[in-house]
């Protein structure tokens, strides 16, 4: 259950979650190059720590001191967490972790062990393949929920669609996906951003070269979410500790 104000729901129940702010001031930074490579793309939360794929690596980098980091072995490319739970899983199909351009399709996704990136658990099959993701460097979208993760197979273009997974049990809605045009683009096959639900309408938030912002699913209206002096080419965030369970 998550607790507030003395009154507890089950995780299952949670309908709402929204960004509010982001507390500039309680920032903590550590550089990966030196454990990653240079910055690629493929980022998740788990309860503890954050990790990160670059060209040579993904590394995990504990939440408590950044600087506190571990080399977990070859690039993640598909990386994606349950920010209900801090799960952890790599997008992946026919047993394969999903690699950048190299595959059209997610069929399933594989549990990772949180402090060493090996597989850990049965995989989760999906309910229909996601796909065809482009092979022509148009990316695509990773946004991680509440017990949920979307896959967007394009952001922009006349060809796109909308992937919603439930984490318990597969299943996979699809529907129309809004214009993501202007999304700050990663160096690899996708962008990574989080997928909220505010009164019972999904909203996408992404990454800009000078703001957040969000879209909402049904109709693409975007509001900002907030402004920032400069983000440089940041394209890939998570949340992490959303919730307190009990």
């Amino acid at each position: 259950a998550v607790c507030a104000g003395g009154v507890c729901t089950d995780i299952a129940a949670l309908r709402s979650f929204s960004l509010a702010h982001v507390d500039l001031d309680a920032c903590a930074s550590a550089e990966h190059a030196s454990m990653t490579g240079d910055d690629r793309g493929g980022l998740a939360t788990t309860r503890d720590a954050v990790l990160y794929t670059g060209d040579v690596a993904t590394a995990r980098f504990d939440l408590a001191d950044p600087r506190a980091a571990d080399t977990l072995g070859a690039p993640l490319d598909g990386l994606v967490s349950d920010l209900a739970t801090g799960e952890l899983y790599t997008l992946a199909h026919a047993g394969a972790p999903h690699a950048g351009y190299l595959s059209d399709t997610i069929s399933e996704l594989i549990p990772l062990d949180p402090l060493t990136g090996a597989a850990s658990g049965p995989v989760l099959a999906l309910s229909i393949p996601i796909g065809p993701l482009p092979f022509d460097g148009t990316p695509a979208g990773v946004f991680a929920g509440l017990g949920r993760v979307a896959i967007q197979t394009q952001l922009s273009g006349a060809i796109r669609s909308l992937f919603v997974i439930d984490l318990l049990t597969g299943d996979v809605t699809e529907t129309p996906a809004p214009n993501l045009d202007g999304a700050t683009p990663c160096e690899t096959w996708a962008v990574w951003g989080t997928l909220e639900s505010i009164e019972g309408e999904d909203w996408l938030v992404t990454a800009r070269p000078d703001r957040l912002v969000r879209t909402r699913v049904a109709d693409g209206r975007t509001e900002l979410l907030q402004d920032f002096d400069d983000l440089g080419d940041l394209c890939a965030f998570a949340e992490a500790r959303v919730l307190q369970v009990t």
